[in-house]
């Protein structure tokens, strides 16, 4: 009774104020990183580095899938001169050469990456050194004071400018309007058919009133705007804050990577739920109506896929460990969760209570108790998935306990874990203490209603039951502020969530790209032999260092003696075989040791037929084929 008096006494108004500050904590205790290079899991050379002698390329890796058009690199020298010469993205690798031979001095090596699947744009820079013969730098060079020829972006600048504000606050109106809207919709098919009875049909009818005719299609649009909005604030991303080059981006966003197809998805769902008739209140003999109605399991289906989508659309898919698949299913889960139970939060304060406004007291007490029973095992699901997919979610961006206070990402997640906190005890309150303390008096009543036979008995049940009916409405209001207290609170676990999501993308899970030594992936040329198919000569084909990029192919040919051939030329076409993209062709260069060899470029990582033509003085050509996976 006194938790009952003390949530009592605190109006709706105190707890936005406790609410509010929470929600600017988050932005207190997450400061911007200092640089978003984060996500640059290491390089070939390394940040840093001082080499004896030049390389003939730089590959970086990252954290997750790049769009190949729009992800590039620059290398540049002290005088601010280009010395790279084409930059080639594949998966999460960019491989750009540079011109040969590099003299001594320090070069910077300055990138920008579009993700392929959320669609952020990222800039960071490093340098790195060649020494002379003596093993020292040129006079005057230095591998300190690192200038991005991209410019920094907001999630690197260390300020909260316009795209990194727009880009939070569509994710927050995407992760409001998607769990509001999910929630209804699993509420429909797990609840509402329960409350079919003749005492719940009025509450259902207005139900049904208030959500179809003045929530779903506002819920809709608002989804279809804010999704638009993250389209414009990733474009005005891409195009550095120049306007003229925001529909040009926002083009190039749609057309190429994985986010602009999950993206003209996503619209195309919400559009089709947006044309759907809405559902018709069900006579109150129609127990089933609800859950085995095609349009409340239609639209049900269109809503997980909608979540699917977006899990698509996050850092989880795009891990480069193999728990890719774990991550989509951990994001997907948890989006599933949150509208399970928070979701079902938003629909009991924007819906069903307002819905409950006009009935007595007691009639409301009754509804409440019966809805919420029915509503307990569905939140209890989606906070189960909630408590086993958050961990795993947080895990692959936070490889170490240190990196909880040190990043930004990890800081959000200690206010996030705070406000579910709160949220479980209020939820606990209401749980343990309210509803079971309303249904003791609700059967209180009952049992003096059964029992008063005499008319003093009477007179004196009467009494005793307004003073029960008295302490439920007292409980019946509590009921609701604290119901309206989970909504807010859940409002604000959804910002902190939003946060994470724009934070994931500068915290990479694996060591800082300016570690010590070589971190590079050691790629062993291809070597192999082949008979030509008309079984005249003998082939033996070398490709160095066999990924992609630059790329010297090298063949010795042998007669049916096992001599060298002579009198023949060699080429050679190199084609990829899952897009079949145009073959490249080389014509290949003797020597005098029998090999002919020379350089041709592999621009993406995958499977490669090479075909080696073989042309002797007859004109006749024979031909070996060898299939290669590069990476």
């Amino acid at each position: 009774m006194q938790a009952q008096r003390f949530f009592r006494a605190i109006p709706i108004h105190t707890f936005l104020t406790i609410a509010a500050p929470l929600a600017l904590l988050l932005l207190v205790m997450t400061p911007l990183p200092g640089q978003a290079s984060s996500i640059l899991l290491r390089s070939d050379p390394p940040a840093d580095k001082l080499l004896l002698t030049a390389p003939s390329e730089v590959h970086l890796w990252f954290s997750e899938d790049l769009n190949p058009v729009a992800s590039t690199v620059m290398v540049q020298n002290a005088e601010h001169r280009r010395v790279d010469l084409r930059t080639y993205a594949s998966g999460h690798e960019l491989v750009v050469p540079l011109q040969s031979p590099l003299p001594p001095g320090v070069y910077t090596v300055s990138w920008r990456t579009l993700a392929s699947y959320d669609g952020q744009t990222l800039t960071g820079a490093f340098t790195f050194g060649i020494t002379g013969p003596d093993g020292a730098l040129p006079q005057g060079a230095s591998l300190a004071g690192v200038a991005n020829a991209f410019g920094v972006t907001s999630l690197a600048s260390g300020q909260i400018d316009l795209v990194s504000v727009l880009y939070g606050l569509m994710q927050t109106l995407l992760a409001l309007g998607a769990t509001f809207w999910v929630g209804t919709l699993f509420w429909r098919a797990f609840i509402t058919y329960k409350q079919a009875s003749t005492e719940h049909q009025t509450i259902r009818e207005r139900e049904e009133r208030l959500f179809e005719h003045k929530l779903a299609q506002p819920l809709l649009i608002l989804l279809l705007c804010a999704n638009i909005g993250l389209l414009f604030s990733n474009s005005l991303a891409l195009a550095q804050g120049e306007g003229t080059q925001v529909i040009p981006s926002a083009i190039q966003l749609l057309t190429t990577g994985g986010f602009g197809t999950y993206w003209l998805l996503q619209q195309f769902l919400l559009i089709v739920a947006l044309l759907l008739p809405a559902q018709a209140t069900p006579d109150a003999t129609d127990a089933q109506y609800s859950r085995s109605s095609l349009l409340t399991w239609g639209r049900l289906a269109l809503g997980c896929i909608l979540l699917l989508l977006f899990a698509l659309s996050g850092h989880g898919a795009s891990t480069i460990s193999g728990s890719s698949l774990l991550g989509l299913g951990s994001d997907w889960l948890h989006w599933l969760g949150t509208a399970m139970w928070v979701g079902g939060m938003f629909y009991v304060a924007w819906v069903y209570l307002p819905a409950l406004r006009d009935q007595p007291p007691l009639t409301q007490g009754k509804a409440l108790l019966n809805t919420l029973g029915a509503f307990s095992p569905l939140a209890l699901t989606g906070l189960l998935l909630l408590l086993v997919t958050g961990p795993f979610s947080s895990s692959l961006h936070l490889q170490s306990w240190e990196q909880v206070l040190s990043t930004p990402y990890g800081r959000t997640l200690i206010v996030k874990c705070l406000l579910l906190a709160i949220l479980l005890c209020v939820g606990a309150v209401q749980d343990l203490l309210i509803r079971p303390r309303l249904n003791r008096d609700y059967k209180k009543i009952e049992r003096i209603q059964v029992e008063a036979g005499e008319e003093t008995k009477a007179r004196l049940a009467a009494d005793v039951s307004k003073k029960i009916e008295r302490q439920v409405e007292h409980a019946t209001r509590t009921l609701h502020t604290l119901l309206r207290w989970e909504a807010l609170l859940g409002i604000t676990l959804l910002l902190a969530s939003s946060l994470m999501s724009v934070y994931a993308a500068t915290t990479a899970p694996a060591q800082p790209a300016s570690s010590t030594g070589t971190a590079t992936k050691t790629n062993k040329p291809f070597q192999g032999s082949m008979r030509t198919e008309d079984q005249q000569f003998n082939v033996q084909l070398t490709i160095s260092p066999n990924r992609i990029g630059p790329n010297t192919f090298t063949v010795h040919v042998l007669d049916k003696q096992g001599q060298n051939a002579k009198n023949i030329q060699v080429g050679l076409a190199a084609d990829m075989v899952e897009m079949r993209m145009g073959a490249t062709l080389l014509t290949l260069q003797p020597d005098d040791r029998g090999n002919f060899s020379g350089t041709a470029i592999l621009p993406m990582s995958g499977l490669w037929q090479i075909d080696v033509h073989i042309r002797t003085t007859d004109t006749t050509q024979h031909t070996a084929s060898f299939r290669i996976q590069t990476s």
